[in-house]
């Protein structure tokens, strides 16, 4: 039903956004990949979107960039694994991570993921591993560098999270401090001291 939304951000939850489009506002499901990628409060931002129909509920979630929501379609098409176990994939990991994971046949890390057991691992594995080609992970919105920056912010919010700090407020604590730094470890250190 929707292929994108463009509008301001005006809420950030640590597991949705709200979207002002018009005077209208939608709530998106994001992972923290994207949490990390689209922006502050009051900026224009555009988020492709993904509608999830049940029978008492429309949920929308929504990606920085296609080929995340490419990697979402790819691992919701895969039975037994739903949008939000899909979207903890995208939280917890890069989806450069996750491709290769799956193309490696890396099992110990898929079923590191929440909600992933021994079998929904193996399924991933057997029924992606040949359709994860087509998937180009480069944005083409942002130079190679800007890719690594984001890596790199992604995974200093992820061990803040890991430390007991809210998705919100690391990611916050990273924006801060992602000017200055680009290595992930100073990332961390930088924000934790500004923190004290």
């Amino acid at each position: 039903m929707f292929a994108y939304i463009n509008g301001k951000l005006e809420v950030i939850n640590d597991d949705n956004v709200v979207v002002d489009v018009n005077g209208i506002g939608y709530r998106i499901f994001v992972s923290s990949y994207s949490l990390s990628r689209i922006g502050k409060i009051g900026e224009q931002i555009k988020l492709y979107t993904y509608l999830h129909v049940k029978e008492d509920a429309l949920t929308v979630f929504g990606f920085s960039s296609k080929q995340e929501l490419m990697l979402f379609e790819k691992l919701i098409s895969v039975n037994r694994v739903g949008p939000k176990i899909a979207l903890n994939f995208l939280s917890t990991l890069s989806p450069d991570q996750i491709i290769m994971a799956i193309t490696s046949n890396d099992l110990k890390t898929l079923t590191s993921l929440p909600g992933v057991g021994k079998k929904t691992a193996q399924r991933i594995m057997l029924e992606l591993k040949d359709k994860l080609d087509m998937i180009d992970l480069n944005d083409n919105n942002a130079s190679g560098l800007e890719n690594v920056n984001q890596s790199h912010c992604q995974e200093a919010v992820q061990a803040l999270v890991n430390l007991g700090y809210s998705q919100n407020d690391a990611r916050k604590m990273i924006d801060d401090v992602k000017e200055d730094y680009q290595d992930v470890e100073d990332l961390i250190k930088a924000a934790l001291k500004r923190s004290i």
